[in-house]
């Protein structure tokens, strides 16, 4: 990691500045990071995602300003990798109340995307507790783990930047989204089964997976995946294809 210094005179006890994050730092929850450090430290300013990687504008005493770039250098985000930090001080003064995540910037793009992180613990307990709303709910995710490289469309990483821009989130959902205490806040692919994509097992011709007596559960025969939606026909003409390109006229490998 490189760090260069102030570009101007030393941090006044007042002072604003400009923090340049590059790297591996998008759609790893760094905003959120950022958002909750520098309202810990009382400063304020914003943070955005824009074409180079994540963007900070701070104000405050120079003691909290130098606080929060040892902190991100020291404990990033689980998923971030930070390659360089630049800082420019001296800086016209803000004249903001509080601390926000805005808006981000386009631009050419110089910077890198997570790739999809397997399921974290916490995520795993809900999916696996009949007491919680995701209970079985197999695209659970939150900052720390789940989609980020297969959803993406555009950069910068934002819900309107990926797939899962087409599901609008439910008021639960975004309650979490909004909520700076939730370790889903500002998680781009949260979802859940009220709101979220839906997967199913279907056999080959479309129906049910499992049928019969439990024994045929154990050996349930050719099998696959079917987004909501996807019509039978598009599915035989797949599954016919892939029977061409392998020379299996009846039946696929399994």
């Amino acid at each position: 990691m490189t760090i260069h210094p102030p570009t101007a005179p030393p941090c006044t006890p007042e002072t604003t500045v400009e923090i340049r994050v590059r790297g591996c730092v998008q759609g790893v929850g760094f905003r959120p990071t950022v958002w909750q450090l520098a309202n810990r430290l009382a400063l304020v300013g914003e943070v955005l995602n824009d074409g180079e990687g994540v963007l900070i504008r701070a104000a405050g005493p120079s003691e909290s300003l130098e606080s929060l770039i040892e902190q991100l250098k020291r404990d990033p985000p689980p998923l971030a990798q930070i390659t360089d930090i630049e800082v420019r001080s001296g800086l016209a003064p803000l004249h903001r109340v509080g601390f926000t995540i805005v808006d981000s910037l386009e631009g050419a793009t110089r910077t890198d995307i997570a790739v999809d992180a397997a399921i974290c613990a916490a995520c795993t307990e809900e999916i696996l507790s009949q007491h919680q709303r995701r209970s079985g709910y197999a695209l659970t995710n939150c900052t720390h783990c789940g989609p980020r490289l297969s959803i993406i469309r555009d950069m910068p990483y934002d819900r309107a930047a990926t797939t899962m821009a087409d599901f609008a989130l439910c008021e639960c959902c975004r309650a979490e989204y909004l909520d700076p205490g939730d370790r889903r806040f500002h998680a781009e692919p949260i979802a859940c089964p009220a709101c979220g994509p839906q997967v199913r097992l279907v056999a080959l011709d479309g129906g049910p997976a499992i049928q019969g007596p439990p024994s045929r559960a154990r050996h349930p025969g050719p099998a696959g995946l079917r987004a909501p939606g996807a019509s039978g026909g598009a599915g035989r003409r797949a599954l016919d294809g892939g029977r061409r390109r392998h020379r299996r006229s009846h039946h696929p490998r399994h």
